[in-house]
């Protein structure tokens, strides 16, 4: 997913102005129908038995045609509403290159596990310390999510995405942070999933290619380390 903010920038803009026009066309229907159909002093209600009980002639004998295209109009806004989010919803789903890193998500109540993969580097936060995602900037990054109690979501608002994590079912997409920079609390969950919902948040650290790699060697170094020290002991 290259850049969702112009994406959905885009469905949004053509919902508004649709949106608008329905509540305008409303509006002005039922100020106009409020306006010519009322009934004025003196006036018997259209369908009332008038003098010497004849019935007034209904003014609304063309009613089914205008109900049809009415409906019609309906339709054909509706198929193009459904067409243009789906179309983009797939093709952001779709991965568009080769993706610089594999990160595992673990959604778990009440904090996440970012795994990465084939390189034995973890990166899981305490109870009141949340882990931080540290990614390359502008190179797309392949994420693979799951959660393993309830279903939880995968928010990060600087870039607007936002993605379910569904337990027993794994999802994935990519993304790719086009500038650096560190962003404190940059992710949460935006699903409810319990009495901690609020404190379930990560920061996202976003650095230049060389950095990050120079990051992913220290931590390899590092749990190689410790991995050495325990089979020792």
């Amino acid at each position: 997913m290259t850049d969702t903010r112009r994406e959905f920038d885009q469905v949004a803009g053509l919902y508004l102005p649709i949106g608008v026009a329905v509540v305008v066309v409303i509006v002005a229907l039922v100020v106009v129908m409020a306006l010519r159909y009322r009934v004025r002093d003196g006036e018997q209600e259209p369908g009332d038995d008038g003098p010497g009980g004849r019935r007034r002639p209904s003014r609304i004998a063309d009613a089914p045609r205008a109900e049809a295209l009415y409906a019609a109009v309906l339709v054909c806004i509706a198929a193009l509403l459904v067409w243009r989010t789906f179309s983009t919803e797939a093709r952001e789903d779709h991965p568009r290159a080769a993706a610089t890193a594999t990160i595992d998500v673990t959604a778990a109540r009440w904090h996440w596990r970012f795994d990465y993969r084939g390189t034995g580097v973890t990166q899981l936060g305490g109870d009141r310390t949340p882990p931080t995602l540290v990614v390359p900037a502008a190179q797309p990054v392949r994420f693979t999510l799951v959660s393993i109690d309830v279903i939880h979501a995968f928010w990060i608002p600087a870039r607007r995405f936002k993605r379910d994590a569904n337990p027993g079912a794994s999802s994935s997409f990519e993304l790719i942070f086009p500038t650096t920079g560190f962003w404190r609390d940059g992710g949460e969950c935006s699903e409810f999933c319990g009495l901690r919902h609020a404190q379930m948040r990560f920061d996202v650290d976003v650095r230049t290619p060389a950095a990050y790699a120079a990051w992913l060697r220290q931590r390899r170094a590092a749990a190689g380390a410790v991995g050495a020290a325990g089979a020792a002991g």
